[in-house]
């Protein structure tokens, strides 16, 4: 009975501490596309077709996730995506997007 009592003790800390609302947040906080897990890993966008793939998934403007079907993509954009959720709206950014700055040429 002491070692499952001192067991208990010893876990106790870690249970509570995950239910913790984050200090750093402000009050009423909304989960993000980070909190449940979206990354946005590419964007396509041509004259006929506008794509995004989003967690090894490929995905249009108006479609819903099929992993995550309360998740719709609202619009796709060069560098990121607005998605609505439970009538929440959240962008997801692309990953490591790279700075973009003009390269010179010799050439006329």
């Amino acid at each position: 009975m002491y070692k499952t009592l001192a067991l208990l003790t010893l876990l106790a800390p870690t249970v509570f501490a995950q239910s913790l609302r984050d200090p750093t947040q402000p009050l009423g906080h909304r989960s993000s596309a980070d909190d449940i897990g979206l990354k946005l890993h590419s964007v396509l966008i041509s004259e006929t077709r506008t794509l995004a793939v989003i967690n090894g998934e490929l995905v249009r403007e108006g479609e819903a996730l099929v992993r995550l079907p309360e998740v719709t993509v609202e619009k796709i954009n060069r560098s990121d995506v607005v998605l609505k959720r439970n009538g929440k709206t959240m962008v997801l950014k692309l990953l490591d997007q790279p700075e973009t700055e003009s390269i010179k040429t010799d050439r006329p």
